[in-house]
């Protein structure tokens, strides 16, 4: 074997594993999304809090391994930097990490849900504080209840305008009660899932290394704003179908 082949392999290889060191997480787009959240337990929560560090629009995001108490490189540079010179500090706050929730989810081709996109359910999608805190409120009224039921629950539809850290805004509603296919009614392990979406220590700090490298950059597109929750609207319940 030449070896010219092996360093392209040995590419392929890198690139291979950056993608399957970080990856099932679907992210809500500009529009209407609709999903399915799938249960996880009775007693479980059915999201899961994650430190996220946003290290510049090249390099995108990071999900800290020390949410699940493993050791994070991006979480160490990050604290250090916080206790040092001014310049230090400043360069912290251009990675300022923020908190998502993470939730597994059945994820719709359309906004009606006619039919199943295979690649995205079954994975995590990333949800802001409002939308999760919203969520709650969903789950906890009891006129809406347990929409991680299989055969009870219910849909929902997320909606986003705007793309940047200060136009972005979410609004959630619920859908009418539906069953799942039998296939997604199996409990899934949030942790397991959660343990995909985090690099390893090496991966993470090669991604640290190229956002110092190329400067700290504030542009957030991907990030989104916190806005104050919209009024939601209430599914319909049986009694009104």
């Amino acid at each position: 074997m030449s070896e010219s082949l092996k360093e392209r392999l040995a590419k392929k290889r890198k690139k291979l594993a950056e993608k399957s060191g970080q990856s099932g997480i679907v992210f809500i787009k500009e529009g209407t999304t609709r999903i399915r959240i799938l249960p996880v337990g009775e007693e479980e929560d059915w999201a899961i809090e994650m430190t996220h560090f946003y290290l510049g629009p090249k390099v995108k995001g990071v999900f800290s391994a020390a949410s699940l108490g493993d050791p994070c490189p991006v979480q160490e540079a990050y604290e250090e930097l916080r206790e040092g010179s001014d310049d230090d500090k400043e360069l912290a706050k251009s990675f300022t990490p923020r908190t998502k929730y993470l939730v597994p989810a059945i994820v719709y081709e359309d906004d009606r849900g006619k039919g199943i996109d295979k690649e995205k359910s079954g994975q995590l999608v990333m949800l802001t504080p409002t939308i999760y805190g919203e969520i709650i409120d969903m789950f906890l009224d009891p006129d809406l209840g347990d929409f991680t039921d299989p055969k009870e629950g219910y849909d929902l539809k997320i909606k986003r305008t705007g793309t940047g850290k200060t136009d972005t805004e979410y609004s959630v509603t619920g859908m009418r009660p539906s069953s799942i296919p039998k296939e997604w009614s199996k409990e899934v392990d949030l942790t397991e899932l959660a343990k995909k979406a985090v690099l390893s220590y090496d991966q993470a700090k090669e991604k640290l290394e190229e956002f110092l490298l190329g400067g700290a950059d504030a542009d957030e597109e991907e990030e989104e704003k916190e806005s104050r929750p919209r009024k939601k609207k209430k599914r319909p319940t049986k009694g009104d179908m």
